[in-house]
């Protein structure tokens, strides 16, 4: 993966991350479900942006990142 679309996928999850937090929080209205599963979006960016977090680090040590089982 190239540096920039790791940029840009870790940019993309900040912004979902950051945009379904404040839909979340918004107050519910009464017999209207939302269209949009607010709470299922954060959960995605935030593992995103945790995966995206980990790789550029691993960019910018220039140390790849190394499992557990990595061993076997």
């Amino acid at each position: 993966m190239s540096d920039s679309l790791s940029y840009w996928l870790f940019g993309i999850a900040l912004v979902l991350l950051v945009l379904s937090a404040w839909r979340a929080r918004r107050p519910h209205v009464p017999g209207q479900l939302p269209l949009i599963p607010w709470t299922a979006v954060q959960y995605v960016a935030l593992v995103v942006f945790i995966l995206m977090l980990a790789h550029l680090v691993s960019i910018w040590s220039g140390h790849p990142l190394i499992g557990r089982r990595s061993g076997f």
